[in-house]
C-alpha cells in the first residue's frame, strides 16, 4: 500500500479551481514552513490549488516505508494526486524538494510546469558529503550527535550552534522537538530516515532531465541572488542551458537561500510571472 504524505490545501476560489500545483519544502522542513507564503500564492493565482506537501519522514508525514529516496518521494505524491483525484500541473519545490520535483516529474505526464528555488540540480562533490562541509551536514552531525531527551528546546539550540550551525538555522530546527510525558524533549522525526534521503539527495543527478527535457514540460530554475549553494560552473551551466531554450533561469534579488523569508513579495512577484 502506498504511503500517503500529510498535506493541506489552499485555495482562494469558492468554486472548484482549474488546476492543481504542488509545493515542496527543503529538507528537515516541513509545509507550515510555508503556510504565509502559500496562502499569499493562492491569493495571487485563484485559479490554481495549492496543495502543501510534509515529504516523507518531515513534518507530519512519519512512519513511511523504507526506501528513503527521492523515488520513494516521488511516488508518494503519486498516491497523493490518486487520493486527491487531482494530476497537478504544476510542482514547486525549494531545495531538497527541487530534486524532489525532478523526480517526480518522471512519473507525472501530465505535469506541464516545474520549478526548482535554489536547489543545484547535480550530484554533490566529494567534498559537500563530508558532514561538516554543508550546513545541512552540520546539522545532521547535530541530529546524530547530541543526546536526547533534553531538558529545553534552548539548550538543543544553543548546542547546535556550538556544532557550527547558524544561530537562525539552529533555532528553527529546535521547533522540531516535541514535548514527552516526562516534561523533556525529542526529536520527532527519524534521523536515520533523514540521513538516507541526504544522501540520495547528494548522489542523484539531475542534468539530463534539463539537457533533454520531455515534450511538454516548461523547467524553471530560480536561483537566489546570494546563494551560496551553486557553483560557479553550476552556474554558467544553468545559464548555458537557458540561452539554448531548454529551461528557463531566474535570479532572485535580495535573497539567500530561504528565498520565501529573505524577499517573499519578490518570489512572489516572480512565480505569478511564470504561472500567470
Amino acid at each position: 500500500m502506498p504511503f500517503l504524505p500529510a498535506h493541506f490545501e489552499l485555495s482562494s476560489r469558492s468554486g472548484a479551481p482549474a488546476s492543481t500545483l504542488f509545493l515542496l519544502h527543503g529538507i528537515f522542513g516541513s509545509g507550515r514552513n510555508w503556510r504565509t507564503f502559500a496562502t499569499d500564492l493562492a491569493g495571487a493565482l485563484p485559479e490554481r490549488r495549492i496543495v502543501v506537501v510534509d515529504l516523507r519522514n518531515h513534518g507530519n508525514s512519519l512512519g513511511a516505508p523504507p526506501p528513503h529516496t527521492l523515488a520513494a518521494c516521488a511516488e508518494d505524491l503519486v498516491a497523493l494526486g490518486e487520493h486527491l483525484g487531482v494530476t497537478p500541473d504544476v510542482v514547486i519545490g525549494h531545495s531538497f524538494g527541487g530534486k524532489v520535483a525532478l523526480a517526480y516529474a518522471r512519473r507525472a505526464p501530465s505535469l506541464r510546469t516545474l520549478i526548482s528555488l535554489d536547489s543545484p540540480p547535480g550530484p554533490g562533490s566529494s567534498a559537500e558529503r563530508v558532514p561538516q562541509a554543508t550546513e545541512a551536514g552540520r546539522v545532521l552531525l547535530a541530529l546524530r550527535t547530541l543526546p536526547m531527551p533534553t531538558k529545553s528546546r534552548a539548550d538543543v539550540a544553543k548546542a547546535m550552534e556550538g556544532l557550527g550551525v547558524q544561530a537562525g538555522v539552529a533555532a528553527w530546527m529546535a521547533t522540531n522537538l516535541r514535548a514527552r510525558p516526562d516534561g523533556q524533549y525529542a526529536w520527532h522525526f527519524d534521523v536515520a530516515a533523514l540521513a538516507a534521503m541526504l544522501d540520495d539527495y547528494w548522489a542523484y543527478d539531475g542534468w539530463p532531465q534539463l539537457e533533454s527535457p520531455r515534450d511538454g514540460l516548461d523547467i524553471h530554475f530560480v536561483r537566489a541572488a546570494h546563494s551560496d549553494r551553486f557553483t560557479s560552473a553550476e552556474i554558467e551551466r544553468l545559464d548555458a542551458l537557458a540561452r539554448r531554450g531548454t529551461i528557463a533561469s531566474h535570479v532572485l534579488g535580495d535573497a539567500g537561500h530561504w528565498l520565501h523569508v529573505d524577499n517573499p513579495k519578490g518570489l512572489l512577484a516572480m512565480l505569478t510571472s511564470i504561472l500567470g
